[in-house]
């Protein structure tokens, strides 16, 4: 799950730094493809770009092979024709969220625009594993839909909270309230961001004593607890149905937000993605490896920007220049929004391929 930018806990789009606009750095090395996780969906998302051939054409190949599996079509769901208020469902959210990142990916790479590491939030990771080509599409596709559909009977089990505080601070404040067996932290988002998850009455007890301290936090929109206790009644089902999905390695580096490092396809099996759903977002380890590797472009791929502040706090926190970049946004969902995103790209210093290939000649 990955929570919304919390105000005080990153900078957001509108007060972004110049770098976030797509700055032309002095030394570029990217881009980073980063793929939201769940709380980045909304309804009409993904719409406009069925009409862009390249996108339409990758959603028919992820039906082709999604579709039999799950009963509906993420064509139609993305057009609206299986109903409004239907992302609420995670069984519907996570893989129409992983067909938007193909789309959006697949455009990009056709504009000339790859990466050169990738990773995700939670759920963003199987995106960014067939990205990397861990998975054929195939196998992300059976992973999505398995995953998510295994997640959804947790419905009810919980609650999450996004809170703008470091994690020790965290979990000092659990144990004086006498709350850390209830609540676990469920991602580190940044330096200063991180998400709780556990039942509804133990966040509610949490959530006051922020009020009283004054702290910022957010109750999800959500009727989930990922990344928490809630989730290990799904174990066993889990790793039964993922037991015999095939790894690969990768064609370009994979950064784990479960590990905090690079891993290699092979890395990448059932227990692998049991502790995707169930262990904490690392995050913030995860995006400064990335910037320990040196990469100061980052993008982020989902229908809207719910990490490029978390990225800012992260880039800030070790005084390093980026240019932070998303794709598509609410106000911004068509074709012209990757557009913007691929001209920024340019400012920052990415030669596309096709570019690079005729300079070379």
């Amino acid at each position: 799950m990955s929570p919304p930018i919390l105000p005080g806990a990153a900078a957001n789009v509108q007060d972004a730094p110049p770098a976030e606009h797509g700055a032309a750095l002095a030394q570029p090395h990217g881009p980073a493809f980063i793929y939201a996780g769940n709380g980045a969906q909304w309804d009409g998302m993904g719409r406009a770009l069925l009409d862009e051939p390249l996108f339409a054409d990758s959603l028919r190949e992820i039906d082709a092979h999604f579709t039999p599996l799950a009963g509906y079509s993420l064509t139609d769901e993305l057009a609206g024709r299986n109903g409004a208020a239907r992302y609420a469902l995670t069984e519907v959210a996570q893989p129409a969220l992983f067909a938007i990142q193909v789309g959006i990916t697949r455009l990009l790479q056709h504009h000339g625009f790859s990466p050169i590491v990738v990773a995700g939030h939670s759920v963003g990771e199987v995106a960014a594993a067939w990205a990397a080509g861990a998975l054929t599409l195939r196998d992300a596709i059976e992973l999505i839909h398995r995953r998510s559909a295994l997640q959804a009977t947790t419905r009810g089990a919980g609650q999450m909270c996004a809170v703008a505080l470091d994690a020790a601070t965290t979990e000092s404040l659990l144990r004086a309230e006498l709350l850390q067996g209830e609540l676990v932290i469920a991602g580190i988002n940044s330096p200063q961001a991180v998400t709780l998850a556990g039942p509804a009455a133990a966040l509610d007890a949490f959530e006051a004593r922020l009020r009283a301290d004054g702290i910022q936090h957010k109750r999800l929109a959500l009727d989930y607890a990922f990344h928490s206790p809630a989730m290990d009644a799904t174990r066993q089902a889990i790793l039964d149905a993922l037991r015999e999905l095939p790894r690969h390695n990768t064609s370009i580096p994979f950064v784990s937000a479960v590990s905090g490092g690079p891993l290699p396809g092979s890395a990448l099996d059932a227990q692998y993605w049991w502790q995707n759903i169930r262990q904490a977002v690392l995050f913030n380890a995860a995006i400064n490896q990335l910037i320990a590797d040196g990469i100061n472009i980052f993008v982020e791929i989902g229908p809207h920007p719910i990490l490029r502040g978390y990225i800012n706090d992260c880039c800030a926190h070790t005084q390093h220049p980026a240019t932070i970049l998303a794709t598509l946004s609410r106000k911004h969902d068509n074709f012209s929004a990757l557009e913007s995103c691929m001209a920024r790209m340019r400012t920052a210093g990415v030669v596309p391929m096709g570019d690079a290939d005729s300079a070379q000649r």
